[in-house]
């Protein structure tokens, strides 16, 4: 942690005085801000920069008023780390990966539909970050892990620890920064926000203790915190995804007799007692319907309404949908809100395949799941790369984070994913004993 600080104290500081020119000077933000953080990280080291990337997205999923100035600051710095990610690669220091080739259908896709859009303009443009995103990630993840003494994994769970402390710490000295409607969120911009964020933590968590054994320490804070997190923001997606992902990750380190044992027999009762009911029977037994809020899971919190209400718009383009974006403009109609209002529903699909359809149509959602599969073929690390998938299906299947290149969530799953990717490279480098 301590290299971690001084290493990235020019970025800690950066980001301290963006964070209080925006609150002492809300008005001034977004020309200040912007202006004062690229002149401070342009010309700064890669890692450094695409770091800065990762934790102006995280604070740019913020609510608060005078933290808003972060979200055009995301632009400005995806369009940065995508041309720093080109230069790199013209000037010949940093190879080109092919497997981005495979995304060209989904964006042809995406692009025909724009054109169908109530609002072209932004369609291209949230259609030009996803690629700027992907490009930047595919290529500049691998490139930052094989360095020699590559830090980006120690990077990434020490800021995630600063991010939960500091959380922690305003939800003392100021609640209401760290509170939504009485559900905790830390610095994040609701508690499932926070749910996901420390959903696709976790794994590069567990990643981190076993490449650095040296830091297990400071690594198993990172962990506490994260449970203390979630536990407060009572996201029960992500608490479900994150006991299912630790569960078969155990099994998958385990002896191929147990796994099967576990696969052919554990799995399928469990599934039964699941669908039965059994799980909210033990809920109610132990006293914790009102925690796991009981009530509202037989409507979704709105999200089964919404649901219907996206199908019905995949009917009208099922092909190639109405582009980026079309969900989000759909779902903020005045109409639409006075529906919604009723309940729990926050607006949104809170669904990634049904947003995929209803933006980009059948052909989008198949072209990018051919993408996926792709990424998922080259991952070797078999006791990671199922309880990754499954917790990722489980996650995105409620939330609609796989869908926005701009949000926190989207970049930490595609660093996840190369990261299991490199993992063989990154084994042999860091445990050659093992």
């Amino acid at each position: 942690m301590r290299k971690f600080l001084s290493d990235y104290i020019s970025l800690i500081t950066g980001f301290i005085v963006l964070v209080l020119l925006g609150n002492t000077i809300p008005f001034l933000g977004i020309g200040w801000g912007t202006i004062l953080g690229l002149i401070y990280f342009f010309g700064r080291k890669d890692k450094e920069l695409f770091l800065f990337l990762v934790v102006v997205l995280i604070m740019g999923d913020s609510r608060l008023w005078y933290l808003q100035y972060f979200k055009p600051l995301r632009i400005v710095l995806i369009l940065m780390v995508f041309f720093r990610c080109l230069g790199l690669i013209t000037s010949g220091k940093l190879k080109f990966r092919k497997v981005i080739l495979y995304t060209i259908p989904f964006f042809i896709v995406a692009i025909a539909g724009g054109f169908l859009s109530p609002n072209i303009p932004l369609s291209m443009s949230k259609m030009i970050s996803y690629f700027c995103l992907l490009f930047a990630v595919i290529h500049l993840v691998p490139y930052f892990l094989r360095q020699d003494n590559s830090d980006l994994i120690q990077s990434l769970i020490y800021i995630s620890l600063l991010v939960l402390l500091f959380g922690l710490i305003s939800s003392i000295v100021n609640p209401r920064f760290a509170y939504l409607v009485g559900r905790y969120r830390g610095v994040l911009g609701n508690p499932n926000g926070l749910g996901i964020y420390c959903t696709l933590m976790f794994p590069i968590i567990i990643l981190g203790l076993e490449l650095y054994p040296k830091q297990r320490g400071t690594f198993f804070i990172a962990l506490f915190l994260m449970i203390f997190s979630l536990l407060l923001a009572n996201s029960r997606t992500a608490i479900g995804s994150i006991l299912i992902f630790y569960m078969l990750y155990w099994v998958q380190k385990r002896h191929s007799i147990l796994r099967g044992g576990f696969y052919f027999f554990i799995l399928p009762v469990g599934l039964l007692f699941l669908s039965s009911g059994g799980l909210l029977n033990v809920i109610s037994l132990l006293g914790l319907n009102e925690y796991f809020r009981v009530e509202s899971l037989t409507t979704g919190t709105g999200r089964y309404i919404a649901w219907a209400m996206g199908l019905e718009q995949i009917r009208l383009s099922p092909l190639i949908g109405r582009g980026f974006a079309w969900e989000e403009i759909y779902f903020h109609m005045d109409r639409i809100k006075e529906i919604l209002i009723v309940t729990e529903h926050q607006g949104g699909m809170h669904n990634s395949y049904l947003t995929f359809l209803m933006n980009n149509g059948y052909l989008g959602l198949i072209t990018f799941l051919i993408f996926l599969f792709v990424l998922f073929g080259k991952i070797d690390a078999q006791k990671y790369k199922l309880p990754v998938i499954i917790t990722g299906v489980i996650s995105s299947f409620f939330e609609s984070w796989l869908n926005s290149s701009l949000n926190a969530f989207s970049i930490h799953f595609y660093i996840l994913l190369m990261i299991l990717i490199e993992y063989p490279r990154l084994k042999k480098k860091l445990l050659p004993d093992k």
